[in-house]
């Protein structure tokens, strides 16, 4: 067994896109989530090839450990392609002590990779707010113009956000997103909104004060199209690279699973053609070659 590739499930959303429904992945216009590798409850992605096909990645996690060679009792890594035509709620994840005490779940630091945006495409990052009585003034009086920092954003950057930081994605954009295997978002703003139900989307204002970090942002944002390091982001949970696949290439081995997800081109593995946001596993202590024209991330876990 060389490798593990996977179909995940999508999600309807009210920001969803007909991205999805263009690319042949969902035939429904409101589309705005694919969970390309997911062992996340009853939303876990299915393997389409090899000895383990149609199984899911929580059933191949947890029964076949001599593939991961991890200590995490869950599979702890989630990757999405998210592609939006209206802005997302302003929102904030807590960290896993939080998140534990809280919710009985992992905390979330995610990071995104730009893969489309038109050239107005904003999001939001980050806060004005200097202290916390001051976060919950703006907050309570609804001045989030004077709260939110906006950013314009182009095709290619990376944008770490660690739990805790206050984001939004804007309009029209498509992104890969890499991120703890959790679920928990607060919702601060929402733009007085109605849901798929018809009423107006819950916001989490208490705990979302509580777990928002009074610290700016100050990450040195990266374009991996200019970029000549291959490593991008290292947190305490993962570390994301990215490999030119330019005809056949070596991946090399390690000695935890690997997750690797096109970010452009066509990638072609084990037979199959692998377009943007589709992703596999490399399982531990094993060598693949890759072929096709494009860009990989590689996901590794930290131990």
């Amino acid at each position: 067994m060389s490798v593990l590739i996977f179909k995940g499930p999508t999600f309807e959303k009210i920001w969803g896109s007909p991205y999805f429904m263009e690319h042949n992945i969902s035939n429904n216009p409101l589309t705005g989530e694919l969970w390309s590798l997911s062992g996340y409850e009853s939303k876990s992605s299915i393997c389409i090839n090899g000895i383990y096909k149609d199984k899911t990645l929580d059933d191949i996690y947890k029964n076949y450990p001599s593939l991961f060679n991890s200590k995490e009792n869950k599979f702890p890594i989630l990757v999405k392609l998210i592609a939006t035509k209206e802005p997302l709620s302003v929102q904030v994840h807590p960290n896993d002590d939080y998140a534990t005490k809280y919710e009985n779940s992992l905390g979330k630091t995610e990071g995104w990779l730009i893969v489309d945006a038109k050239d107005d495409s904003k999001i939001v990052l980050g806060h004005n707010a200097n202290s916390k009585d001051e976060l919950i003034d703006l907050i309570d009086n609804h001045k989030f113009d004077d709260l939110l920092i906006y950013q314009k954003i182009s095709i290619g950057e990376f944008y770490p956000i660690p739990s805790g930081t206050i984001h939004a994605l804007g309009s029209n954009i498509v992104l890969i997103e890499i991120q703890q295997s959790s679920d928990i978002t607060y919702r601060v703003y929402d733009y007085d909104r109605l849901g798929l139900d018809g009423k107006l989307r819950e916001l989490h204002l208490d705990k979302a004060k509580d777990v928002i970090s009074l610290d700016k942002y100050n990450y040195d944002i990266k374009n991996i199209y200019k970029e000549n390091n291959d490593l991008i982001w290292e947190n305490n949970y993962f570390t994301v690279s990215k490999k030119n696949i330019n005809g056949e290439v070596l991946i090399n081995k390690s000695d935890i699973y690997q997750i690797v997800t096109v970010s452009s081109g066509e990638i072609i593995v084990d037979g199959y053609k692998l377009n943007i946001g589709d992703s596999f596993i490399i399982p531990c202590n094993e060598d693949l070659i890759i072929n096709g024209d494009g860009l990989v991330l590689i996901t590794n876990p930290l131990k």
